[in-house]
């Protein structure tokens, strides 16, 4: 899981070979991801 500007999600489910957009709750920058 990657986050960054403008509420930014991205998700990978092969080691990062690829990348998913997720719908963001928000359009604010986003700075951390916590499990």
């Amino acid at each position: 899981v990657s986050v960054g500007n403008l509420g930014n999600i991205v998700i990978s489910t092969d080691n990062g070979t690829t990348w998913d957009n997720v719908i963001s709750p928000t359009a604010n920058t986003l700075y951390g991801v916590g499990f």
